[in-house]
């Protein structure tokens, strides 16, 4: 748990850093930390992944459909392809596990942003959630 906290104080001063800071996102990242530790998830990769895709914005929604502070899309992650009783951080931490475990780190972050045809944005996209995991403090 300390871990977890350490990371998420980064996080804060990040989020200080844009002015963009409250106890919603930092509860977020604590959440987010806390089911990636459940699910045996790298912690900091996981925070770094909802950093990018939301800044911990709990409610956050996409033009795509992809919702919460990972931007999961329900009809792939939630239980019976439906937002409705779906725990978003579970559900985003779950996509980031089972990715990464099929398609290794690198792979399965592209995948979880640009799908099952990734794209040169979604090879940046993994690169840059790589490099800002280890800013967080982890291992990739």
């Amino acid at each position: 748990m300390t871990a977890i906290l350490t990371a998420c104080l980064t996080v804060a001063g990040m989020l200080a850093a844009e002015h963009n800071t409250d106890a919603e996102r930092f509860g977020t990242c604590l959440r987010v930390g806390i089911e990636a530790h459940a699910q045996g998830v790298d912690v900091p990769l996981a925070l770094a992944v909802a950093w990018r895709e939301s800044r911990f914005d709990a409610g956050a929604v996409s033009s795509v459909g992809a919702v919460g502070p990972m931007q999961v899309v329900p009809r792939w992650w939630c239980p019976g392809g439906r937002r409705d009783g779906c725990d978003l951080v579970t559900a985003g931490v779950g996509a980031l596990r089972a990715l990464t475990s099929r398609y290794g780190v690198r792979a399965g972050l592209a995948r979880y942003n640009g799908g099952n045809r990734p794209s040169r944005a979604a090879w940046a996209y993994s690169e840059q959630v790589q490099r800002l995991a280890l800013r967080i403090g982890g291992e990739t």
